[in-house]
């Protein structure tokens, strides 16, 4: 088959022969494409062909942004001739579009002369597609998107029809930020406070709709009184010829630039140059891409203080506290670090949908120049040493931490590829202001803690920490939560007050088998300083009913752990064997303490709700001397409420019950009382109105068992027979399936075993 040269040549040859006039000239002898296919392209490549190009500008493959008449946006990835063509001559422009809806195909074509598949690019976004918007702007956080695989989204273009199916962008000009507003001397919309559109009523008459105070609105948006300017999809592609172009509004202190088709630093830089003024700047959804370092040979570029070419200076931007750049492309994390050169006073960084997968490796040394300068940090060489000074056995090993962004407040990293809490994510950790992360749509799998608080009491990270977002990632483990607490607070009596009070916490592995009340009652109960939780406040009440019913599960899985342990050691005390009476036994010491490992919090909480407990301590026999009290010490005081269909009408019973009472003989009362057969009841028990009523799921079990204290509410409920018959018939063909399994497994091992004995006979 025939190989390609490819775009890259072809462009090249674009940008280095210009004619005399400044128009680009191409001269193609069309590159032979790859083919992948099985066939072999036999067709002759024609003969060279000159092309004045008099309106598209240079078209660089995999740089230069496009919209087509539908303002649908794409990439250039290829240009040149297509083997599908009827013209072989004909240049056509290969183009991967954002939205992978709009394209047909993935850069092959099948060649007309041999058959055979010949590939002119490769689309390579794989990134995730938002739904429903072609140019996308919104923050990370709590975005609507899905991964969507764009294998078809390739599309070629006719170099012939620029201009009117598709184009590469304006500039932006002073015309184009006039014609966002409407002029004081324009024709009124409604002159007589009517508008020309009626609304239907409900009985069919059509009704006028009043728009008062059009010449006030129109007054208050004219450039002279504009503090913020939206020019979001627009098309624009380029700075202003000249910055005195736009003088008029060199005051604006906002700008939103979203959804456009810039494409190069170089040219962010310039529009930046053109409104000093600017505070806050959308960037969103322009495929910028990373910042490279410039030959100095190049057009319009400075020089650092060492001689070195650089497209802005230190601190040049030091009053835009405020940068979106969702969706820009970004591939490197050393751009973002030499982005917070140019703006050291940044406040709030939106980097959403940008791949940042090298934060774990990122070495300031190897950022673009003029990155690596001292914002007042201890540097990379002292941070060593003191590394070297702490014994490698105690503590986790943490990357350096990074320098800069001393000013940051909020962070929103969603969906940059990360994957690595202490390779990547504890990078961050020395930043002073940081009090917002955003972590949504990442791989992290789990979240590690720092082991010793020497370590801890030196490094202090995450020092000013409240607000976390973890929705949609791949936490696994109630643990990662625990070691989240500990993470931001491994000092808690240094007095720094740092703690989380907000979080996001979503769509988790660790949540998906319950249900979102019982996920929040968890998280809530294993962090002691959360205020918000998914944005819904933490009452105090909440709080109390979370921990009680967290210490109350706890507590269960312990006692379970003990009844067991006693339950395999009663033989053999009736046998007379001495070893028997050893409590707790080692076993049973190991698993208690494995189950406190995976609850930190559930001794000092025990403390706090000691009166909540005492009934389940007393069946534990927890009690000093061991003995469990009187009856009338162990008696509480319910009330059985019933919340079936045919009785939840009448008066719930109230009665003062010993806590060693089964939940069988409940039952037994439940069917008296309420005319509900014992099979066809479920019970719960909630303490204070606990909105999560826990479940008496074992008829063998005492109430003390469960924990239910004087003043809780039983609830009494029917089960549904046709979701149990379901039940049992899922789970019997589960195990008849399990069974097979078995079967056909125990068959393999034994032809396996069989043919090994007859390879030795």
């Amino acid at each position: 088959g025939c190989r390609c040269r490819g775009a890259a040549s072809f462009s090249k040859k674009i940008n280095r022969k210009r004619n005399p006039l400044g128009m680009a000239t191409m001269t193609s002898q069309h590159p032979p494409p790859s083919s992948t296919g099985t066939g072999t392209c036999t067709h002759a490549p024609p003969a060279p062909v000159t092309t004045a190009l008099t309106d598209p500008p240079t078209l660089i493959p995999d740089v230069t942004r496009i919209q087509d008449a539908s303002e649908f946006l794409g990439t250039v990835r290829y240009v040149g001739p297509v083997a599908s063509a009827r013209k072989t001559s004909e240049i056509y422009v290969g183009v991967e579009w954002d939205d992978p809806t709009r394209g047909k195909h993935d850069g092959s074509v099948v060649c007309r002369t041999s058959n055979a598949l010949v590939r002119h690019f490769r689309c390579t976004n794989r990134r995730q597609h938002l739904n429903g918007a072609k140019a996308s702007s919104g923050s990370g956080s709590g975005s609507s998107s899905e991964v969507v695989d764009h294998t078809t989204s390739g599309s070629f273009l006719r170099l012939t029809k620029y201009g009117k199916d598709w184009n590469t962008g304006i500039p932006l000009s002073l015309s184009v930020l006039r014609s966002r507003y409407v002029p004081p001397d324009a024709e009124l919309i409604a002159p007589e406070n009517v508008l020309p559109h009626h609304a239907l009523t409900s009985t069919g008459r059509a009704k006028p709709i009043e728009f008062l105070g059009e010449l006030q609105i129109r007054s208050r948006q004219q450039p002279d009184k504009l503090h913020g300017v939206s020019l979001r999809s627009v098309g624009i592609s380029s700075p202003p010829p000249s910055v005195g172009d736009v003088m008029e509004f060199e005051h604006l202190t906002e700008m939103d630039l979203a959804g456009n088709l810039l494409c190069s630093w170089v040219d962010v830089v310039r529009i930046l140059r053109c409104f000093p003024n600017l505070i806050k700047v959308g960037l969103a959804s322009n495929r910028i891409g990373n910042h490279h370092v410039l030959a100095p040979e190049d057009d319009d570029i400075d020089t650092d203080a060492a001689g070195a070419a650089t497209i802005a200076r230190v601190g040049e931007f030091d009053k835009i506290k405020v940068l979106n750049l969702n969706a820009t492309a970004i591939t490197s994390f050393g751009t973002v670090r030499w982005v917070d050169t140019i703006m050291p006073n940044l406040e709030e960084l939106c980097l959403a949908h940008c791949d940042l997968s090298d934060l774990d490796t990122f070495d300031a040394d190897d950022a673009p120049t003029g990155t690596n300068i001292d914002h007042g940090r201890p540097t990379d060489e002292s941070m060593a040493d003191q590394m070297e000074n702490i014994a490698l056995e105690d503590v986790v090993p943490l990357p350096l931490p990074l320098s800069g962004f001393q000013a940051l407040r909020l962070l929103d990293v969603s969906d940059c590829n990360l994957s690595s809490w202490m390779g990547q994510i504890s990078r961050l950790r020395d930043l002073p202001q940081l009090t917002d992360l955003v972590l949504n749509d990442n791989p992290i799998e789990s979240i590690e803690r720092i082991e010793t608080e020497e370590e801890a009491a030196s490094s202090q990270p995450f020092a000013s920490l409240a607000t976390m977002q973890l929705t949609n990632v791949n936490i696994t483990s109630w643990s990662s939560i625990d070691a989240l607490n500990r993470a931001v607070l491994p000092n808690s009596g240094s007095g720094r007050g740092n703690c989380i009070k907000s979080l996001r916490f979503r769509n988790n592995p660790v949540t998906s088998g319950i249900s979102a009340a019982e996920a929040r009652s968890v998280t809530i109960a294993r962090l002691p300083t959360l205020e918000y939780l998914n944005a819904s406040p933490v009452g105090e009440k909440e709080r109390v009913d979370s921990e009680r019913r967290y210490v109350s599960t706890v507590a269960r899985e312990l006692l379970m752990a003990e009844t067991a342990a006693a339950a395999a050691a009663a033989p053999t005390a009736a046998a007379g064997n001495a070893a028997a009476d050893l409590s707790p036994t080692e076993d049973v010491a190991k698993q208690r303490e494995d189950i406190l490992s995976q609850h930190p919090r559930f001794e000092k909480l025990t403390v706090k709700h000691k009166d909540a407990m005492a009934a389940a301590q007393a069946s534990a026999g927890y009690k000093a001397g061991g003995g469990g009290g009187s009856l009338s010490h162990d008696a509480i005081n319910v009330a059985i409420k019933s919340m079936a269909a045919s009785s939840c009408g009448l008066e719930p019973l109230r009665r003062r019950l010993p806590g060693s009472l089964a939940v069988g003989r409940v039952k037994i009362m439940c069917a008296r009382a309420f005319g509900l057969d014992v099979d066809l009841q479920t019970l719960h028990y909630r303490v204070d109105g606990d909105p999560f009523p826990t479940e008496l799921d074992d008829d063998g079990n005492t109430l003390s068992y469960y924990g239910v204290s004087d003043g809780a509410e039983i609830l009494m409920n029917e089960v549904d027979v046709e979701a149990r018959k379901r039940d049992e018939e899922r789970e019997k063909a589960m195990q008849e399936q399990r069974i097979e399994e078995q079967e056909r497994t125990a068959t393999a091992l034994q032809a396996a075993q069989t043919k090994g004995f007859e390879v030795k006979a």
